[in-house]
């Protein structure tokens, strides 16, 4: 009787927290802009800054990274990320496109803009001024 009555117990406790709404993100109109360079020098430096916020953000290491692609390997836990980032040519230089998740699941959809406009922010740092 003890156990079912411990059973039921965590049960509702658990049932309690999945019911809780999690936190927002922040709207797309607050991101922060894809950071792009002009020159070669910024686009180096900024390319190995963009692999090394990727790993920051996420949490992960990189699984693949070349000269136009970097990603993560693969979210399997909470609180650990999975990412991508290309580098994509404009007309004026190049931009840094990152997209972020989690392995498919759903916890994470409340902060996926937060961490891409944190990996926006650090890129755009490495920019000379």
């Amino acid at each position: 009787m003890n156990k079912i009555l411990i059973s039921l117990g965590m049960l509702i406790i658990l049932a309690g927290c999945a019911a809780t709404p999690s936190e927002p993100d922040i709207p797309l109109s607050e991101v922060r802009p894809t950071p792009t360079c002009d020159n070669e020098v910024d686009c180096e430096n900024m390319w190995v800054a963009a692999q090394s916020a990727l790993q920051s953000v996420s949490g992960m290491r990189l699984a693949v990274a070349n000269d136009n692609f970097a990603q993560t390997y693969p979210s399997t836990r909470v609180g650990v990320l999975d990412g991508q980032v290309r580098k994509e040519r404009t007309e004026e230089g190049y931009r840094f496109v990152a997209a972020f998740g989690c392995g498919g699941h759903s916890w994470c959809n409340n902060m996926l803009n937060l961490n891409l406009s944190a990996f926006n922010a650090q890129v755009s740092r490495a920019k000379a001024l």
